[in-house]
């Protein structure tokens, strides 16, 4: 569970942001490839399967790592989940933003178009 591997990652699945995060000084690099390949695991659930429960069953696997995150418990052992839960809890960052991300990408497994402009 290394920085290497949530580097690699987006390096893959997002080199648009990979190369940015590239220009950000060294300090803050390695903190961005780990929300960036969060971010990844999470925009990939719902384009994963055909199959809506799968999907629902891979977000909420995230959101009970939160909670694992928030609650100071042992996290699970993920290439991404560990290396988020060790800058989640050293740089005291929110939880709820990161909750509701995994939330919003819920709203793509249901494949309805949002009510209005504003949503």
């Amino acid at each position: 569970m290394s920085l290497d591997a949530c580097a690699e990652k987006v390096a893959r699945g997002d080199p648009d942001r990979f190369a940015a995060a590239m220009t950000a000084p060294m300090p803050g690099r390695a903190d961005l490839m780990v929300l960036y390949a969060f971010n990844l695991e999470i925009a990939r659930a719902p384009w994963m399967t055909a199959e809506p429960l799968i999907a629902q069953m891979r977000l909420q696997w995230w959101l009970d790592a939160l909670d694992e995150i928030a609650t100071g418990a042992t996290v699970r052992a993920h290439e991404v989940a560990t290396p988020l839960a060790a800058l989640v809890r050293r740089a005291a960052l929110p939880d709820e933003p990161l909750r509701r991300m995994v939330e919003a990408r819920g709203r793509e497994i249901e494949a309805q178009p949002l009510p209005a402009l504003p949503a």
